[in-house]
């Protein structure tokens, strides 16, 4: 009769738990590299627009 090894000692499973396990390491790091490296929020540097960048020319390039 053949021995068989138990679950744990065989490759495969390990492969298995192993794929979701990395994914979840690598998403928990890019998410403390995104939280901890955020951006500031920009406050007081508001520019202007000119009313003229939000209007569409006319077909003939005049502005409306």
């Amino acid at each position: 009769m053949t021995e068989r090894n138990p679950w744990y000692r065989q490759f495969w499973p390990w492969f298995l738990i192993g794929i979701p396990l990395l994914g979840m390491v690598l998403s928990t790091i890019t998410a403390v590299i995104a939280i901890s490296g955020a951006d500031e929020e920009v406050r007081d540097t508001e520019v202007p627009l000119s009313k003229t960048s939000w209007t569409r020319e006319s077909p003939a390039g005049e502005h409306e």
